[in-house]
């Protein structure tokens, strides 16, 4: 009688997961046909499941240098991952995105460090306010600031005044990296922790998050550290004294991630409050490090709302609420759902923000972060579907995924127009949807057989989805004057060598992006100060700053910022 033939237990899985998969993407893309190119979806869906086939094959066939490629992965030190991120986004930074802010988010952040940066909450508004002020910045109260949370800005400040703003988030994404193998290594084990950590640092997603000024990489950072802490203040040896100074630090993480963006923390942290509390409830202990948590979150509370308070009035009024209400009265931006959600100044396509609409918006964020993952989303759906197992997996893989499916149905209250920089809503997900991946894999891999091979095959396809189809076209969308803001304006100053000149910059093309954050404050400290041209107007700050020479900057068909110098005032 013939040997049994071996069988690979997931085969069945992941036939039936491919095909679920490819009907959920199905649905993603009818839902947000509105807001989606779905003949260039499903042709970027199409290479990459193209590159991932090839790949797998070739890995498949060639399975003793698919396993020493594979071991060569996880010999890796995390250590050397880190520099490789905080290399690769400092380099995006500077050769992608021109060293400059490209959403209005960031441009205010950087306002708001370089006023924290003086030891003050503002700047008192300029005389000539119009020619100076920026779309997310206000003058209520008689105070010019940001209307950003203060987390993010107050951890910049000190890196802006040193002048180098640009190395905080790749370091802190390269610091993130280690916190979550650290805080993963012991729970689920030496290669489930390292897999989980090279799929971050592949992640396309997570590298150009930390080239830009956005708030998301200092959030899961803060959120790496609350995990490293909340495991080391968990663990059954670790001494008492110890165990409540690793609570104090996962209660300081939270209270600066309540600073940074509040409900995004609170949301993704909440799986492990609710496994601690159970535990502290089943064994009758670990009540007092749960407290010294829960306390120390509440400072940063307290801190977001005596900033407010400072800027409103109100500690329960956000800054971002008068200014919109200025900007748009009647309308509420944020979370929530009726007729005036912030809407109407989007366009005459959005009358409002309803439950009706959840499937339209989510479908669009999970569509783009799919792709922006690793670059595969049919594959990565089918993935999560054939092989997560939370039971099989562990507490930690059931508590991390709870929290990014926290994370994404709570944004699905969140109205948001369009998409900068990729679901970055989600970033906080980010761990849980890797982890889910990851675990698995590395079971299989050290389990032997057929599942192995598979297993090891899959992460070299992933990584070269990453690298070869998410990355490049990363770079091709965030390079080509990205929403509409470049280096341009700064390039051509350098090119000119102004001095103690007086620049106007036309809003074409978002020409005013491009040159507010080259300012410094005050103002008049400014070798080259940049203002809105406003027309006519331009002479009442010509005559304000008569020693500068004044010039116009205009946009030209090459794509270049052109300067013209202006005739002397008479």
């Amino acid at each position: 009688m013939p040997p049994a033939r071996p069988t690979f237990p997931a085969a069945q899985r992941l036939v039936f997961a491919l095909g679920g998969g490819l009907l959920l993407l199905a649905a993603l893309l009818f839902a947000a046909r509105d807001a989606v190119d779905v003949a260039a979806y499903l042709g970027r869906a199409a290479t990459s499941t193209a590159v991932f086939g090839l790949v797998f094959a070739l890995a498949w066939h060639f399975e003793t240098s698919t396993r020493r490629s594979y071991g060569a992965l996880q010999r890796i030190p995390i250590a050397v991952w880190a520099v490789v991120v905080a290399l690769a986004a400092a380099a995006a930074e500077h050769l992608v995105f021109d060293g400059m802010p490209h959403t209005s988010d960031e441009a205010a952040y950087q306002f708001q460090a370089r006023a924290l940066a003086q030891g003050r909450l503002g700047f008192p508004p300029p005389t000539e306010f119009d020619f100076f002020n920026f779309v997310h910045l206000s003058d209520a109260g008689g105070i010019w600031h940001g209307i950003m949370n203060p987390g993010w800005p107050a951890l910049l400040a000190p890196a802006m005044k040193l002048g180098v703003p640009q190395w905080l988030n790749p370091l802190l994404a390269a610091s993130t990296l280690g916190l979550l193998f650290g805080a993963l290594r012991r729970s689920i084990g030496d290669a489930a922790a390292r897999l989980c950590a090279i799929g971050i640092a592949l992640s396309p997603f997570f590298v150009f998050q930390a080239a830009t000024a956005m708030s998301h990489t200092s959030n899961l950072f803060v959120f790496a550290l609350f995990l490293y802490a909340w495991e080391r203040q968990r663990r059954g040896d670790t001494p008492t004294a110890a165990a409540l100074g690793w609570a104090a630090i996962a209660g300081f993480a939270l209270a600066l991630g309540a600073t940074i963006r509040p409900l995004d923390t609170a949301i993704a942290a909440a799986p492990f409050g609710v496994w601690q509390l159970a535990e502290a409830l089943r064994e009758r202990r670990g009540f007092s490090n749960l407290l010294v948590t829960g306390l120390l979150a509440s400072v940063g509370v307290a801190a977001l709302l005596g900033y407010n308070d400072a800027l409103t009035g109100d500690p329960w009024v956000f800054p971002q609420e008068i200014h919109f209400e200025r900007l748009h009265p009647n309308q509420r931006f944020g979370f929530g759902f009726g007729p005036m959600m912030g809407t109407v100044a989007h366009g005459p396509e959005w009358p409002g923000y309803f439950p009706s609409d959840i499937p339209r918006v989510t479908g669009h964020r999970l569509l783009v972060g799919f792709e922006d993952v690793h670059g595969a989303p049919a594959l990565l759906i089918a993935a999560l579907l054939a092989f997560a197992r939370p039971r099989r997996d562990g507490p930690w893989a059931t508590a991390l995924l709870a929290s990014a499916i926290g994370v994404v149905l709570v944004y699905a209250g969140h109205f948001y127009h369009g998409i900068a920089y990729g679901s970055r809503h989600y970033a906080l997900a980010l761990p849980g949807v890797v982890a889910a991946l990851a675990i698995p894999a590395a079971r299989a891999a050290e389990d032997g057989g057929r599942s192995a091979r598979f297993a090891r095959a899959a992460v070299l396809a992933t990584a070269a989805c990453a690298l070869g189809v998410a990355t490049p076209r990363l770079v091709d969308e965030y390079s080509a004057d990205y929403r509409e803001a470049s280096g341009a304006i700064r390039e051509a100053s350098e090119r000119a060598q102004l001095h103690h000149a007086l620049v106007f910059v036309h809003a074409d093309r978002w020409g005013w992006k491009s040159a507010f954050p080259l300012n410094d404050y005050p103002l008049e400290l400014n070798e080259v100060l940049y203002a809105r041209d406003l027309g006519e107007r331009n002479r009442v700050l010509r005559e304000r700053y008569p020693d500068r020479v004044a010039y116009l900057a205009r946009f030209g068909a090459d794509g270049l910022a052109h300067l013209r110098q202006l005739p002397r005032l008479r």
